[in-house]
């Protein structure tokens, strides 16, 4: 298993990896309460990707990528696709 999080705010209350299998592929992120069209998340997705970009997602939820784990499979798969996003 892997954990990558931002370490300023967050807080384990138990040990995280002990409720996943490690037979089975997985990989957790979290989901938050607000939507894209929030103003702190409006003002990177425009400069990041444009206007355009920016309408076709503004309704979605904001998933933070603040705190991510799973198992080895899943987080290499997960990081290949990042670092693709962001290479723009």
């Amino acid at each position: 298993m892997v954990l990558t999080a931002d370490l300023r705010d967050v807080f384990f209350q138990r040990d995280l990896f002990s409720v996943y299998s490690y037979n089975e592929p997985f990989l957790g992120i979290a989901i938050e309460d607000g939507i894209l069209s929030e103003e702190c998340n409006k003002n990177w997705i425009l400069n990041a990707y444009g206007e355009e970009i920016y309408q076709s997602i503004q309704h979605e939820r904001i998933i933070c990528v603040g705190t991510v784990w799973g198992t080895t499979k899943e987080f290499m798969n997960y990081s290949k696709i990042m670092s693709d996003i962001l290479k723009f």
